[in-house]
Protein backbone atom coordinates (compact mmCIF):
# COMPACT_ATOMS: atom_id res chain seq x y z
CA UNK A 1 0.00 0.00 0.00
CA UNK A 2 1.17 3.21 -1.19
CA UNK A 3 2.26 5.46 1.24
CA UNK A 4 -1.07 8.02 2.34
CA UNK A 5 1.45 10.99 2.84
CA UNK A 6 3.02 10.91 -0.39
CA UNK A 7 -0.69 10.53 -2.29
CA UNK A 8 -1.43 13.98 -0.20
CA UNK A 9 1.07 15.41 -1.60
CA UNK A 10 0.69 14.32 -5.29
CA UNK A 11 -2.88 15.33 -4.62
CA UNK A 12 -1.75 19.00 -3.58
CA UNK A 13 0.69 19.21 -6.71
CA UNK A 14 -1.75 18.56 -9.17
CA UNK A 15 -4.35 20.72 -7.23
CA UNK A 16 -1.82 23.85 -7.32
CA UNK A 17 -0.85 22.95 -10.83
CA UNK A 18 -4.36 23.40 -12.07
CA UNK A 19 -4.57 26.72 -10.09
CA UNK A 20 -1.41 28.27 -11.64
CA UNK A 21 -2.30 26.55 -15.04
CA UNK A 22 -6.30 28.49 -14.39
CA UNK A 23 -4.20 31.25 -13.43
CA UNK A 24 -1.98 31.58 -16.97
CA UNK A 25 -4.70 31.26 -18.85
CA UNK A 26 -6.87 34.04 -17.03
CA UNK A 27 -3.61 36.14 -17.40
CA UNK A 28 -3.08 35.45 -20.88
CA UNK A 29 -6.78 36.31 -21.61
CA UNK A 30 -6.31 39.73 -19.68
CA UNK A 31 -2.80 40.22 -21.66
CA UNK A 32 -4.37 39.85 -25.22
CA UNK A 33 -7.53 41.95 -24.24
CA UNK A 34 -4.59 44.44 -23.01
CA UNK A 35 -2.43 44.83 -26.38
CA UNK A 36 -5.66 44.70 -28.40
CA UNK A 37 -6.61 47.86 -26.68
CA UNK A 38 -3.20 49.36 -26.95
CA UNK A 39 -3.24 48.67 -30.65
CA UNK A 40 -6.61 49.95 -31.15
CA UNK A 41 -5.65 53.53 -28.73
CA UNK A 42 -2.73 53.18 -31.24
CA UNK A 43 -4.81 53.61 -34.28
CA UNK A 44 -6.97 55.83 -33.16
CA UNK A 45 -3.64 58.28 -31.85
CA UNK A 46 -2.52 58.06 -35.75
CA UNK A 47 -5.92 58.92 -36.99
CA UNK A 48 -5.88 62.02 -34.14
CA UNK A 49 -2.34 62.97 -35.42
CA UNK A 50 -3.33 62.73 -39.07
CA UNK A 51 -6.27 64.98 -38.68
CA UNK A 52 -4.13 67.22 -36.66
CA UNK A 53 -1.40 67.75 -39.72
CA UNK A 54 -4.50 68.04 -41.88
CA UNK A 55 -5.61 70.71 -39.82
CA UNK A 56 -2.44 72.47 -39.35
CA UNK A 57 -1.74 72.39 -43.35
CA UNK A 58 -5.71 73.85 -43.93
CA UNK A 59 -4.55 76.61 -41.20
CA UNK A 60 -1.07 77.52 -42.83
CA UNK A 61 -3.70 78.13 -46.33
CA UNK A 62 -5.88 79.80 -44.79
CA UNK A 63 -3.27 81.89 -43.19
CA UNK A 64 -1.74 82.73 -46.44
CA UNK A 65 -5.35 83.49 -47.57
CA UNK A 66 -6.22 85.90 -45.27
CA UNK A 67 -2.95 87.60 -45.69
CA UNK A 68 -3.61 87.72 -49.46
CA UNK A 69 -6.74 89.45 -48.92
CA UNK A 70 -5.20 91.51 -46.37
CA UNK A 71 -2.74 93.12 -48.89
CA UNK A 72 -5.45 94.04 -51.47
CA UNK A 73 -7.82 95.61 -48.33
CA UNK A 74 -4.28 97.54 -47.89
CA UNK A 75 -3.48 98.59 -51.07
CA UNK A 76 -7.22 99.51 -51.93
CA UNK A 77 -7.22 101.97 -48.91
CA UNK A 78 -4.04 103.35 -49.96
CA UNK A 79 -5.57 104.08 -53.47
CA UNK A 80 -8.40 105.24 -51.84
CA UNK A 81 -6.77 107.97 -49.33
CA UNK A 82 -4.21 108.73 -52.62
CA UNK A 83 -7.36 109.42 -54.23
CA UNK A 84 -9.13 111.47 -51.71
CA UNK A 85 -6.18 114.00 -51.07
CA UNK A 86 -5.49 114.10 -54.56
CA UNK A 87 -9.22 115.12 -55.69
CA UNK A 88 -9.70 116.82 -52.62
CA UNK A 89 -7.08 119.28 -52.84
CA UNK A 90 -8.05 120.36 -56.65
CA UNK A 91 -11.66 120.20 -54.94
CA UNK A 92 -10.32 123.17 -52.23
CA UNK A 93 -8.96 124.82 -54.74
CA UNK A 94 -11.78 125.29 -57.44
CA UNK A 95 -14.35 125.54 -54.99
CA UNK A 96 -13.59 129.89 -54.60
CA UNK A 97 -14.31 130.49 -57.82
CA UNK A 98 -17.67 128.53 -58.61
CA UNK A 99 -20.74 130.38 -57.68
CA UNK A 100 -24.60 130.08 -57.29
CA UNK A 101 -26.57 132.21 -59.79
CA UNK A 102 -30.05 133.65 -59.36
CA UNK A 103 -31.69 135.16 -62.15
CA UNK A 104 -35.45 135.80 -62.32
CA UNK A 105 -37.46 136.90 -65.72
CA UNK A 106 -39.99 135.51 -68.29
CA UNK A 107 -38.75 131.80 -68.76
CA UNK A 108 -36.05 131.33 -66.44
CA UNK A 109 -35.93 128.80 -63.87
CA UNK A 110 -34.20 131.20 -61.38
CA UNK A 111 -31.43 129.29 -60.07
CA UNK A 112 -28.09 128.79 -61.82
CA UNK A 113 -24.41 128.15 -61.63
CA UNK A 114 -21.11 130.41 -62.90
CA UNK A 115 -17.13 130.78 -62.51
CA UNK A 116 -15.57 133.71 -61.82
CA UNK A 117 -12.85 134.73 -64.21
CA UNK A 118 -11.35 137.71 -63.32
CA UNK A 119 -10.21 139.12 -59.83
CA UNK A 120 -12.88 142.57 -60.41
CA UNK A 121 -15.96 140.42 -60.72
CA UNK A 122 -16.42 138.94 -63.87
CA UNK A 123 -18.26 135.74 -63.77
CA UNK A 124 -19.04 133.52 -66.96
CA UNK A 125 -22.14 131.53 -67.57
CA UNK A 126 -24.51 130.04 -70.07
CA UNK A 127 -26.60 132.43 -72.06
CA UNK A 128 -29.89 130.78 -71.56
CA UNK A 129 -29.22 130.90 -67.69
CA UNK A 130 -29.79 134.53 -68.00
CA UNK A 131 -31.05 135.59 -71.14
CA UNK A 132 -34.16 138.56 -70.57
CA UNK A 133 -33.72 138.48 -66.83
CA UNK A 134 -34.51 141.60 -64.73
CA UNK A 135 -32.25 140.88 -61.90
CA UNK A 136 -29.14 139.04 -60.85
CA UNK A 137 -27.64 137.91 -57.81
CA UNK A 138 -24.69 136.34 -57.65
CA UNK A 139 -23.54 134.47 -54.32
CA UNK A 140 -19.71 133.11 -54.23
CA UNK A 141 -18.30 130.59 -51.72
CA UNK A 142 -18.18 132.21 -48.71
CA UNK A 143 -21.74 133.09 -48.80
CA UNK A 144 -21.30 136.84 -49.54
CA UNK A 145 -24.25 137.77 -52.08
CA UNK A 146 -23.85 140.57 -55.12
CA UNK A 147 -25.82 142.00 -57.46
CA UNK A 148 -24.64 141.06 -61.55
CA UNK A 149 -25.49 143.02 -65.08
CA UNK A 150 -24.55 141.66 -68.03
CA UNK A 151 -21.44 142.70 -69.27
CA UNK A 152 -21.75 140.46 -72.73
CA UNK A 153 -22.90 137.81 -74.55
CA UNK A 154 -22.21 134.86 -77.33
CA UNK A 155 -25.28 133.90 -78.72
CA UNK A 156 -23.19 131.50 -80.94
CA UNK A 157 -21.49 129.75 -78.50
CA UNK A 158 -24.25 130.21 -75.26
CA UNK A 159 -22.18 132.19 -73.24
CA UNK A 160 -22.58 135.00 -70.79
CA UNK A 161 -20.88 137.43 -68.80
CA UNK A 162 -21.63 138.92 -65.81
CA UNK A 163 -19.77 141.61 -63.96
CA UNK A 164 -20.55 141.82 -60.19
CA UNK A 165 -21.43 145.09 -58.56
CA UNK A 166 -18.45 145.91 -56.59
CA UNK A 167 -15.09 147.62 -56.35
CA UNK A 168 -12.92 144.21 -54.94
CA UNK A 169 -10.44 143.38 -56.58
CA UNK A 170 -9.61 140.46 -55.06
CA UNK A 171 -12.45 137.71 -56.34
CA UNK A 172 -10.82 134.71 -56.75
CA UNK A 173 -10.32 133.84 -60.06
CA UNK A 174 -9.91 130.56 -62.14
CA UNK A 175 -6.86 129.38 -63.88
CA UNK A 176 -7.97 128.71 -67.68
CA UNK A 177 -6.67 125.95 -69.47
CA UNK A 178 -7.66 124.96 -73.25
CA UNK A 179 -9.75 121.95 -75.14
CA UNK A 180 -6.12 121.71 -76.87
CA UNK A 181 -4.44 119.96 -73.78
CA UNK A 182 -7.34 117.82 -73.23
CA UNK A 183 -7.66 114.01 -74.34
CA UNK A 184 -9.73 111.08 -74.58
CA UNK A 185 -10.17 109.51 -71.24
CA UNK A 186 -8.58 111.98 -69.39
CA UNK A 187 -10.28 112.47 -65.37
CA UNK A 188 -11.92 115.82 -64.83
CA UNK A 189 -14.00 117.37 -61.92
CA UNK A 190 -17.06 119.36 -62.80
CA UNK A 191 -18.21 122.15 -59.62
CA UNK A 192 -21.76 123.98 -60.01
CA UNK A 193 -24.60 124.62 -57.59
CA UNK A 194 -27.27 122.09 -58.88
CA UNK A 195 -31.22 122.31 -57.37
CA UNK A 196 -30.53 125.26 -55.78
CA UNK A 197 -33.92 124.86 -53.67
CA UNK A 198 -33.23 121.43 -52.02
CA UNK A 199 -29.32 121.31 -52.01
CA UNK A 200 -28.55 124.74 -49.94
CA UNK A 201 -24.96 125.40 -49.08
CA UNK A 202 -21.74 124.03 -50.63
CA UNK A 203 -21.30 123.58 -54.26
CA UNK A 204 -21.83 120.08 -55.69
CA UNK A 205 -19.10 118.43 -57.27
CA UNK A 206 -18.88 115.03 -59.39
CA UNK A 207 -15.71 113.21 -61.40
CA UNK A 208 -15.94 112.13 -64.76
CA UNK A 209 -13.44 111.65 -67.81
CA UNK A 210 -13.69 113.47 -71.11
CA UNK A 211 -16.19 111.05 -73.06
CA UNK A 212 -15.25 112.64 -76.31
CA UNK A 213 -13.71 116.08 -77.86
CA UNK A 214 -16.22 116.91 -80.45
CA UNK A 215 -14.76 119.38 -82.65
CA UNK A 216 -15.71 117.95 -86.17
CA UNK A 217 -18.43 121.39 -86.04
CA UNK A 218 -16.45 124.56 -85.77
CA UNK A 219 -19.26 126.69 -84.75
CA UNK A 220 -20.79 124.35 -82.11
CA UNK A 221 -17.63 122.26 -80.74
CA UNK A 222 -17.69 120.90 -77.58
CA UNK A 223 -16.34 118.48 -74.28
CA UNK A 224 -18.63 115.52 -73.97
CA UNK A 225 -18.11 114.04 -70.81
CA UNK A 226 -20.14 112.01 -67.87
CA UNK A 227 -19.80 114.49 -65.56
CA UNK A 228 -23.08 114.81 -64.51
CA UNK A 229 -25.07 118.71 -65.28
CA UNK A 230 -28.33 118.88 -63.80
CA UNK A 231 -30.94 121.24 -63.17
CA UNK A 232 -28.93 124.62 -62.14
CA UNK A 233 -25.70 123.01 -62.91
CA UNK A 234 -25.25 125.21 -66.44
CA UNK A 235 -22.39 127.63 -65.92
CA UNK A 236 -20.47 125.58 -63.53
CA UNK A 237 -16.77 124.82 -64.42
CA UNK A 238 -15.43 121.70 -65.58
CA UNK A 239 -11.56 121.44 -64.45
CA UNK A 240 -8.23 119.42 -65.09
CA UNK A 241 -6.94 117.35 -62.27
CA UNK A 242 -4.35 120.35 -61.83
CA UNK A 243 -6.91 122.99 -61.12
CA UNK A 244 -7.80 124.27 -64.80
CA UNK A 245 -10.95 125.76 -66.15
CA UNK A 246 -11.30 123.72 -69.25
CA UNK A 247 -15.30 124.07 -69.63
CA UNK A 248 -18.52 125.70 -68.98
CA UNK A 249 -21.48 123.48 -68.14
CA UNK A 250 -24.12 123.70 -71.00
CA UNK A 251 -26.92 120.91 -70.96
CA UNK A 252 -27.31 117.17 -70.92
CA UNK A 253 -27.70 115.51 -74.19
CA UNK A 254 -29.02 112.32 -72.58
CA UNK A 255 -28.52 110.07 -69.52
CA UNK A 256 -24.36 110.22 -68.71
CA UNK A 257 -23.73 112.49 -71.90
CA UNK A 258 -23.26 116.07 -71.00
CA UNK A 259 -21.91 118.95 -73.10
CA UNK A 260 -19.34 121.16 -71.41
CA UNK A 261 -18.28 124.53 -73.87
CA UNK A 262 -14.73 124.79 -73.92
CA UNK A 263 -13.06 127.44 -72.37
CA UNK A 264 -11.81 128.73 -75.41
CA UNK A 265 -14.90 129.62 -77.15
CA UNK A 266 -15.21 132.20 -74.46
CA UNK A 267 -11.97 133.93 -76.19
CA UNK A 268 -14.22 136.89 -77.53
CA UNK A 269 -16.06 137.96 -74.09
CA UNK A 270 -12.60 137.81 -72.08
CA UNK A 271 -10.90 140.14 -74.67
CA UNK A 272 -13.64 142.41 -74.68
CA UNK A 273 -13.99 142.71 -70.99
CA UNK A 274 -10.10 142.90 -71.29
CA UNK A 275 -9.42 139.83 -69.08
CA UNK A 276 -6.45 138.11 -69.85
Amino acid sequence: MKNPASIAIVVVLLIVNGVFAAFNLGASSTINSAQAKISDLTSANTTIQTDLAALQTSNIQTQTALAAVQAQVDKLTSQTSSAASKYGAVMNSINPVVVRINATGTGLRGFASGVIVSSNGYVLTVLHNVDGARSINVTVSTGDTFTGTISATDTVNNLALIKLTSTRTDFPAAARGSISTLQDGQIVISVSYPLSDELHGPATFDVGIVSSLRMDIPTNYFIQSDADIAQGSGGGGLFTLDGKLVGIASLGIADGIYEYIPIDAAATLLKGASIT
